[in-house]
């Protein structure tokens, strides 16, 4: 049996208000989920969240405000986010970052500029990693992190990345560690491939960010769900040409070394 964590899932979406986190939602094909990460991103996604964590054993809560969200965040807000963060279940501050992939969240930018800055912030504050996302505004991004890397002292990791080489050594050099998703296993995979092939494998944690971004050969078919992550499990074992207890012993070590307070 394959231990594996899914280290970004969004169990609080509504195609799993009817799923039962039971032994079978954990256990396929001689593979075992230990842990998943379920991110709250908003306040209703982050109340549920905490529910499902409180009731769950194998399930931990990242929470923060999504870019896509930034007109949500406000006083009333941040006092949301460091309650729940006291929560010996919740590891890190996110998902948190900047979005500019439409028209609309462009028009947003400053606010989405303020507001990772401030959750930046809080995370440093609190003693927590961070949970980043980046769409169509890495060197923006960058530049925010490179200008607050006393703020990255806990550490961080840039979720279902997609760059380059280069941008993957940029993040390298804050300190940060990146994760995979879906994406490496489809056709037009792309930079990630190379990146993973020849990053630190140090570096490197797996997740689905379910039920988005269904792995192959499932594609197109079904909803994501965390004990997918095999299919990123196999693609980064095939791509680094390693046997998978290696694998596995690696991605754990790695998951628990950024999220501090899994257990």
């Amino acid at each position: 049996m394959l231990e594996l964590i899914d280290s970004h899932a969004h169990l609080n979406d509504k195609v799993f208000d009817k799923v039962h986190f039971d032994a079978e939602f954990f256990e396929q094909d001689g593979y075992l989920l230990k842990r998943v990460l379920t991110v709250g991103y908003d306040k209703e996604s982050i109340l549920k969240t905490m529910e499902i964590v409180n009731n769950n054993e194998r399930i931990y809560g990242i929470v923060g405000c999504h870019p896509q969200d930034a007109n949500e965040y406000d006083d009333k807000f941040e006092k949301l986010l460091i309650t729940c963060s006291t929560h010996n279940k919740v590891v890190a501050v996110g998902e948190i970052g900047l979005d500019f992939y439409k028209e609309e969240h462009l028009k947003t930018r400053e606010q989405q500029t303020q507001v990772f800055i401030k959750q930046l912030e809080l995370a440093h504050k609190l003693k927590l990693p961070v949970v980043i996302h980046i769409r169509d505004a890495f060197p923006e991004a960058l530049e925010i992190l490179k200008n607050r890397k006393h703020l990255l002292k806990n550490g961080g990791l840039v979720h279902c990345f997609t760059g380059t080489i280069d941008d993957y050594k940029s993040i390298k050099e804050l300190g940060l560690i990146f994760s995979v998703g879906g994406p490496i296993t489809f056709k037009n995979a792309g930079n990630i491939i190379d990146v993973v092939k020849n990053c630190d494998i140090n570096d490197l944690l797996i997740e689905t960010d379910c039920p988005y971004l269904t792995p192959e050969p499932f594609r197109g078919r079904v909803k994501n769900q965390p004990i997918m992550v095999r299919f990123v499990f196999k693609k980064v074992a095939e791509i680094r040409n390693m046997q998978n207890k290696e694998l596995e012993r690696i991605l754990l070590n790695n998951t628990n070394k950024l999220f501090k307070k899994l257990k």
